[in-house]
């Protein structure tokens, strides 16, 4: 009795099938040696420890939207992007980081205004945001 062929194709594809997969964990498990997990909170540096959006920008940084405003981490230090605000309002919760074509991004804030931040500097795109309650 010889073999069917539709039977030997299904066995040939699960066994290559098998092996990939053995293989490409195998690589996966190569490739992260040498990664480390390090926490950030506002203990050490995160500007807020509430994340709403985050993003990677072209240098390999990071823009980090919080409930305290917008950060750039650049894998040591966090740098404040200052959005403003009315005098004496809660800061401006960053809840979207949206990247665009010519590398710059768009940021909206809890307000719903917008602003471009492109080549470190932050414009606003919209007007002033509807009124907000005191911080006092």
């Amino acid at each position: 009795m010889t073999p069917d062929p539709l039977r030997q194709a299904v066995f040939r594809l699960r066994y290559l099938a098998v092996a990939l997969a053995a293989a490409l964990g195998l690589a996966k498990a190569v490739a992260q040696e040498g990664w480390s997990k390090e926490q950030y909170t506002s203990e050490n540096g995160l500007l807020q420890n509430r994340v709403h959006a985050m993003e990677r920008d072209p240098w390999g940084g990071l823009l980090i939207g919080t409930e305290g405003g917008l950060v750039r981490f650049d894998g040591e230090n966090f740098q404040q992007i200052g959005i403003p605000s009315p005098e004496g309002m809660l800061p401006s919760r960053v809840l979207e980081i949206v990247p665009i074509t010519d590398g710059g991004y768009v940021v909206r804030d809890a307000g719903s205004r917008q602003f471009l931040y492109k080549n470190n500097e932050l414009t606003a795109i919209t007007g002033e945001a509807p009124a907000r309650k005191p911080t006092a």
